[in-house]
């Protein structure tokens, strides 16, 4: 590539800046400043150093746009080297290893952290530096090192932009004079407005200013008398201030003035619970949630507050059950206050039944919500189970059929059926899906199942794939390992493979009978027999302890005991695995074992 002479222009790197950094943001470039010979001069270099300096930097800023951050980061390191007090390479160094590298090596990040100080140090008058530092002090906690930082930023700029970072710093650092000061500015730049007035409200009450907090709330209802809400919020000052008989006034008028003001009424309600009418509470209550003229959210607010109440003071369940019930039994718009109900139940642990009853109502409103649908699969001990999971699940995959889920409990229904062909032919039509989930977990479990199924098809070759699948989601699957190992052991397939496999989940769960019993038998089929005599011997105390033997267990202690020359201990495990044996077949062929006292 041909070099550039730069005898005659400006320097490179201030060019590139000035057109590649700063572009993006709506403050001045961050070496415009410079540019305008604000920031402090720096001794000039020598003009050969000069020139390879604006290389580096120009090819670091080529590199940070082809996203080339090691490239940039070298670069940027050299270009330091000739020039260590270069504002800009500081900068942009600094910026790479907080925002890019940082996640890495904690030692970047202080370092990245020290550059971008220098930066600002260097250059005291570059605004874009100051901002970007300060995210960066704020994005790591340290709020009170980025507010002056922030605060010259105004100073040097002032707009409602640079006042509303202010803010919302000051609320963090819960400095709630500062934040009206700043409140203050943005109002003298940009008129009055009910936002403002409405935060200085609320901060005013944070500060205990009640006098203020009743002027913000009273100009505001001053500018809107049509919107009723100011008078409710005026409302609700004079209850917190302990003027509850203008609070009550007030909400009154409100509700004389519109009675189904959704504010005002949810004001009242609080205002009686407070007070203790509880007559005057519930008659306002059931005005409010039967009428038809109610909001779906104020509804469901008033509810909530009623049931809330209930729980917390231990209250009769059957007078909150009621009033649901009968807001049930009226036209809905939406599922909230199905779902509330519904969460009352699950707290209260009412019946599965009565849940199951709810949760047809909410896919009746909203067919396609599917937490629902998971709450059915969920009641595994309900009644008629098999034929609701496999309704739920075939619906599911109607309204939503690309959550793998439904395929999944289709195929887990029919399998604990022993339909495994329909089994099979569900895990197949949701296979597609099972990328799109966001549950690695889930992913690798719906493979392993089918893997499960496939081979107690006969389909081994199909059920090694699904394996690996499930394995590419989540490696750690012990299940599937174990039963991968298992299998590729029986065909005699691959035994280093499923000797490693096996050996994780004894390594993870080295008392679990199953998992040892499939390590030991790898290990008879590597005819690693004393190895495999010590695995087994582990398998039978805890499959013992646990009372988990079975007949396969067993029979695997005895031929293993046999190829390692312990012929009696064989003969007896034998025994006992005949003893355990579930089929007329599989006593008669252990029994043959036992007979001859030889494999």
């Amino acid at each position: 590539m041909p070099k550039i002479c730069f005898k005659y222009l400006l320097p490179l790197a201030l060019l590139l800046c000035l057109l590649v950094s700063c572009r993006t943001q709506k403050d001045e470039p961050p070496f415009y400043e410079r540019l305008r010979g604000v920031a402090p001069v720096k001794p000039a270099l020598p003009y050969e150093q000069q020139v390879r300096y604006d290389e580096l930097f120009a090819e670091a800023a080529r590199q940070k746009q082809l996203e080339h951050y090691d490239a940039m980061f070298r670069l940027l390191r050299e270009a330091l080297r000739i020039d260590p007090n270069a504002s800009e390479a500081l900068f942009e160094l600094g910026r790479l290893q907080t925002e890019r590298m940082a996640y890495s090596d904690s030692l970047l990040r202080r370092e990245g952290d020290s550059l971008l100080a220098r930066a600002v140090k260097l250059a005291p008058h570059n605004r874009y530096y100051k901002q970007i530092y300060g995210q960066h002090l704020v994005s790591t906690g340290r709020v009170a090192e980025a507010l002056p930082l922030f605060e010259q930023v105004a100073a040097e700029r002032p707009t409602p932009e640079n006042y509303s970072r202010l803010v919302q710093l000051y609320e963090m650092r819960k400095d709630y004079p500062a934040a009206i000061r700043a409140l203050n500015q943005i109002e003298r730049l940009d008129g009055p407005s009910e936002e403002i007035s409405l935060e200085k409200f609320r901060l005013y009450s944070e500060t205990d200013n009640t006098e203020l907090a009743y002027k913000s709330i009273e100009d505001l209802c001053a500018a809107f008398p049509l919107d009723l809400r100011y008078r409710v919020l005026l409302g609700d000052l004079y209850e917190q201030s302990g003027h509850h008989e203008m609070a009550l006034n007030t909400y009154r008028d409100v509700l004389a003035a519109e009675p189904d003001n959704s504010y005002a009424q949810l004001s009242l309600l609080a205002y009686y619970k407070a007070a203790e009418a509880d007559s005057l509470y519930m008659d306002l209550l059931q005005r409010v949630v039967f009428s038809p003229g109610t909001q779906t959210d104020t509804r469901v607010e008033a509810l909530r507050g009623f049931a809330q109440d209930n729980l917390q003071n231990g209250g009769d369940t059957t007078v909150v059950v009621q009033l649901f019930d009968r807001v049930m039994q009226m036209p809905q718009d939406n599922r909230d206050v199905a779902m509330l109900y519904l969460s009352y139940m699950v707290t209260t642990g009412m019946a599965e039944q009565k849940q199951a009853e709810l949760a047809w109502r909410i896919l009746e409103i909203e067919p396609d919500y599917s937490p629902a649908r998971f709450l059915l699969l969920g009641m595994a001990g309900s009644e008629n189970y098999e034929e609701t999971a496999l309704k739920v699940c075939r619906d599911g995959q109607k309204y939503d059929p690309a959550e793998p889920a439904f395929y999944y409990f289709e195929a887990v229904t029919e399998y604990g059926l022993n339909k495994n062909k329909e089994a099979i032919a569900a895990l197949r039509r949701g296979e597609p899906y099972v990328d799109e989930s966001k549950d690695p977990e889930t992913s690798s479990n719906y493979f392993a199942l089918l893997g499960d199924i496939l081979h107690e098809e006969g389909q081994a070759q199909e059920a090694f794939t699904a394996y690996d699948n499930a394995l590419k989601y989540n490696s750690a699957n012990l299940l599937c390992l174990n039963n991968y190992a298992y299998f590729l052991s029986l065909a005699n397939l691959r035994l280093d493979d499923a000797e490693a496999m096996s050996k994780r989940t004894v390594d993870h769960e080295p008392n679990n009978a199953t998992y040892l019993d499939t390590y030991a038998w790898i290990l008879y089929q590597q005819k690693r027999y004393e190895q495999a005599y010590e695995i087994i011997e582990r398998c039978i105390a805890c499959a013992d302890s646990s009372g988990t033997g079975d007949a396969t267990l067993y029979e695997h202690a005895g031929d293993i005991n046999y190829r390692a020359g312990r012929r009696t201990a064989a003969n007896n495990y034998w025994r006992r695995a005949s003893r355990q044996a579930k089929t007329p077949a599989e006593r008669r062929r252990i029994n043959q074992k036992v007979r001859r006292r030889r494999l």
